[in-house]
């Protein structure tokens, strides 16, 4: 359970938030707003008042910084988008949700699983929950769409990663203690953390992977920056180091996809040329976009994926396997309920028929998405 002081991390959030955007540009007020609220704010922690929905780390962070942006800011930003596609995805965003607990208002049964129909207030909470998502990547397109934005951002990333260091190296030694020892309790499952004969850290984090990918952010932002920097310099000199120092951060993290993702991403930063890397960034993006729809209609290549995993160690094809399998079961679940999905309460998850056990662990995110709102959301 959260000790005292993490709900009172959570209740100073805002106050910390506030007197960041007095003392610095509005630009940089929201960068470091939302980049401490990732980083030190407690995980599976919520103020959980009546009527509205729980206010966790990524909901008061958000909000704080809108708030501030708003009252506290020079100018008020534009949030919603101007185009027609833009605005339509946000029409969907909210709309979607409502039509989701229209279609879900039936109780289900599964042997002493009894699960609850959807109301309106699950759809406003959902709404709420998206809206908090959405929220920093709205303030973004007005605080963060110049080079110059762009190369605060760097500097930021990179400046909170040096200080992040300090505890990731403590854990890679001591095992990950900090959430506890700071919070009381640990976010995640400690089993999940153990890799390669050691133990990746956490820190703030709901889970080792998140930390690993917040040090890959951190190890491509030192690439850029070194590119950037004039050769010759001090500070290109002291970048190189930087980027070396992170590289084996990345190392000590023990998450073999984000090593697979700094092997490609560094030399690209390093070496190819801005067209290169807006080409590949736009194929990696349309992977990732077209994943579920691959993986729906039994296109991703699981056998041999699985096969590459076992190359690595007999427990990264375990995972790999694992995750499918899952998959699948929840894919099968999503089909029956393809467009507006089965709702929350973990309706979206299969149960066994007799007795009280949920047979699939919902890991990855986009199959979450999909089986709660559907291909609509």
């Amino acid at each position: 359970m959260p000790n005292t002081f993490a709900y009172a991390m959570l209740f100073a959030w805002p106050i910390v938030t506030a007197i960041l955007f007095t003392r610095l540009q509005a630009r940089d007020a929201v960068v470091w707003s939302l980049l401490g609220g990732m980083l030190l704010l407690p995980e599976n922690t919520a103020i959980d008042l009546p009527g509205v929905p729980p206010f966790n780390k990524l909901s008061i962070a958000s909000l704080a910084v809108l708030c501030c942006a708003l009252m506290l800011g020079r100018e008020r930003p534009t949030l919603i988008p101007r185009g027609a596609v833009g605005r339509a995805l946000v029409l969907m965003l909210i709309a979607g949700p409502f039509v989701t607990a229209l279609l879900n208002g039936d109780r289900l049964s599964y042997g002493p699983n009894v699960l609850p129909g959807m109301s309106t207030y699950d759809a406003l909470a959902a709404v709420a929950q998206a809206v908090f998502m959405v929220i920093p990547f709205l303030l973004a397109r007005h605080y963060l769409a110049t080079p110059e934005a762009h190369r605060t951002l760097l500097w930021a990333v990179l400046a909170a990663g040096l200080a992040y260091s300090l505890p990731i190296l403590f854990e890679v030694r001591m095992s990950p203690q900090l959430h506890n020892i700071v919070y009381g309790f640990f976010p995640h499952s400690w089993g999940q953390q153990y890799r390669f004969g050691g133990f990746r850290p956490v820190v703030f984090m709901q889970h080792g992977l998140w930390l690993a990918m917040f040090v890959a952010l951190v190890t491509v932002a030192a690439a850029a920056l070194w590119r950037m920097a004039p050769p010759g310099q001090p500070q290109r000199r002291k970048l190189g180091l930087a980027l070396v120092f992170f590289l084996v951060i990345a190392l000590l993290c023990r998450t073999v996809s984000v090593w697979a993702l700094l092997l490609v991403a560094v030399p690209l930063v390093v070496m190819a040329s801005p067209r290169v890397q807006l080409r590949i960034a736009a194929l990696l993006i349309g992977i990732v976009l077209l994943y579920p729809v691959l993986r729906g209609a039994d296109l991703v290549p699981t056998e041999t994926l699985i096969s590459a995993g076992g190359a690595v160690s007999a427990e990264r094809a375990e995972s790999l396997q694992f995750r499918f399998d899952n998959e699948d079961r929840l894919l099968e679940k999503a089909d029956r309920r393809p467009i507006f999905g089965w709702g929350s309460w973990g309706r979206n998850r299969v149960y066994h028929d007799v007795k009280e056990l949920v047979l699939t662990v919902t890991d990855g995110y986009w199959v979450i998405v999909l089986g709660v709102g559907g291909w609509f959301r």
